[in-house]
């Protein structure tokens, strides 16, 4: 089995998947599928949880930037004055 599937980065514009290019791709994506199975996915609370982490510390680092910018622009300004 021969299959010709268009390419714009290949030569000739296309390429060909033969049968074992399929089986080999099948056979990574059942090996995805049962590797799946041994994740341990977070539970809702924990991905609330880290969000508001996030978002804290972000507006946390924002409002420390944000006065650091002001403080440096006045002591720029009075020095170059």
């Amino acid at each position: 089995m021969r299959a010709v599937v268009l390419c714009n980065h290949c030569p000739q514009g296309r390429f060909n998947l033969t049968q074992s290019t399929y089986m080999n791709l099948v056979s990574f994506i059942q090996s995805v599928r049962a590797e799946l199975v041994y994740v341990k996915w977070p539970t809702r609370g924990m991905v609330i949880a880290s969000t508001f982490a996030v978002m804290f510390i972000s507006v946390i680092t924002a409002a420390y930037l944000g006065g650091l910018d002001v403080v440096l622009r006045k002591l720029v300004s009075i020095i170059a004055a």
